[in-house]
């Protein structure tokens, strides 16, 4: 969204961790005027360590949310770890924060014990944020949203389902008005937007005649993007006629489950109105979120296990929701249906 406006270094396909940043880091060029680097946290004190690999004169906080609990062991060590990332940053830097996150009053606590002479700048729905979705309409295909960024106000269209798709382009137009790059050219940008790898989407596929639609977001969960990949397809009907149909794995990394109540996703699951469920790796610890109108047809111990009944079953104008940790590997059944559709 700001490739075209600035020389941009950016390692698309680098993980988040300490070998892979130095990487990024060393292969910066001398014409790169921004450099764009992703940094886990963890546990605790490894934002601090990594941020002063980098010096960041921004640092972005996109999410603070129930994720690797074993190692952070609350959520209140959770938000002091992540946003440890301030400790690196430059004089005067600037963190950006989602002014959305329930626990965005403490981050903003936390920033300041640590960095005071940081400026904090947030995004959200609330009055307070510096940017503002002020309306978000979904389309089928995509939001039609209005923002204001201090005062100016932008109308545009975000071409993805996905209901955290307006507040995910809220954020980086944040970032690109305080990096004093032209906002009307990267909303323009977003009309052929192309997400990574990991972002998924939805695909239009055929099976032996039959057309169907699925909506891929299996390579990775956790607490949150359960509840927003729930909450996304409630939003999507795709066939007429046709079938909803979730395959899907426990909701968060095993170890985790102690941390959490999963009586939320009964309401989810329910709105969501799924026909028909396959299962896979260890789902059964949620057994009780199902909806009584859903057919549980198969539970696997892997995709291995529930692949053959799943293409057997497709039916012309079929909706198919995948959804796993990355452990469960549902990530290589929707890749198998992909690779079979081509072949078709």
């Amino acid at each position: 969204m700001i490739k075209d406006q600035i020389e941009v270094h950016v390692q698309l396909d680098s993980a988040n961790m300490d070998l892979p940043i130095w990487q990024n880091l060393a292969n910066i060029k001398s014409s790169s005027e921004l450099a764009i680097v992703e940094v886990a946290v963890p546990a605790a004190n490894i934002g601090p360590m990594r941020s002063r690999y980098i010096k960041p004169d921004v640092c972005v906080i996109t999410e603070l949310g129930f994720e690797h609990m074993i190692s952070h062991g609350s959520i209140e060590a959770l938000v002091k770890n992540k946003v440890s990332v301030v400790e690196g940053s430059s004089l005067d830097g600037l963190c950006v924060l989602n002014g959305d996150n329930q626990f965005y009053n403490d981050a903003l606590e936390e920033v300041d014990r640590l960095r005071p002479d940081v400026k904090v700048v947030s995004f959200g729905h609330g009055i307070n944020n510096d940017g503002r979705i002020l309306s978000k309409i979904f389309d089928g295909n995509g939001w039609n949203v209005t923002i204001s960024l201090k005062g100016d106000f932008y109308e545009y269209n975000v071409p993805f389902v996905e209901e955290f798709a307006p507040i995910n382009s809220l954020m980086v137009l944040s970032v690109v008005y305080y990096l004093g790059l032209d906002i009307n050219k990267s909303i323009a940008a977003l009309a052929d937007y192309s997400p990574f790898e990991t972002h998924g989407g939805i695909f239009q596929l055929q099976h032996q005649g039959s057309n169907y639609t699925l909506y891929d977001q299996s390579y990775r969960g956790r607490y949150q993007l359960f509840i927003s990949f729930f909450k996304t397809i409630k939003n999507i009907n795709a066939g007429t006629g046709g079938r909803r149909i979730l395959i899907m794995s426990q909701i968060v990394d095993d170890r985790d489950f102690g941390f959490f109540d999963f009586d939320e996703f009964i309401g989810f699951f329910k709105a969501a109105n799924i026909d028909i469920l396959y299962t896979v790796d260890k789902f059964k610890v949620h057994a009780h979120i199902i909806d009584g109108s859903t057919q549980w047809l198969k539970h696997g111990d892997s995709y291995a296990d529930i692949i053959d009944d799943v293409v057997k079953d497709i039916q012309a104008n079929d909706t198919i929701f995948i959804k796993g940790v990355h452990s469960s590997g549902l990530y290589k059944l929707a890749a198998a249906l992909k690779n079979l559709a081509s072949s078709n």
